[in-house]
């Protein structure tokens, strides 16, 4: 998305021509701070309340599985943690049920928790 909007932005100068299109060329990079122990435990903390939403919203047919499954593992992924969403999505329809799927997701805080608690503070 932050990429969509610089890129939106550049186009724009280019347009108006307050940047030269072999400027415009060049591209940009875009980089991300590292998540810092708060923003980590802020994160942790809210994927309950992610998960509930996210189970409800599915339930309601508001958003589909699979965007439910992306969502969460974008918020996820903001801990450095990768979830392949078409890989665990095949995964549910060989079998797990809703309850297993929240008692997963459940599993799943309950290990980041863990590991947040075992980090030693020059790992941060």
């Amino acid at each position: 998305m932050v990429r969509f909007v610089i890129q939106f932005v550049i186009d724009q100068a280019v347009i108006a021509k307050r940047l030269s299109e072999e400027k415009a060329e060049t591209g940009f990079t875009v980089s991300m701070p590292e998540i810092s122990r708060q923003d980590f435990t802020t994160l942790i903390n809210g994927t309950p309340q992610l998960t509930t939403a996210l189970i409800i919203a599915e339930e309601n047919n508001w958003i589909s599985k699979k965007t439910a499954a992306k969502m969460f593992a974008f918020v996820i992924g903001q801990l450095g943690f990768e979830i392949k969403v078409e890989k665990e999505l095949k995964r549910a329809k060989m079998g797990l049920s809703a309850r297993d799927y929240e008692d997963y997701l459940k599993a799943f805080v309950t290990r980041l928790h863990g590991e947040m608690k075992v980090k030693k503070p020059s790992q941060q």
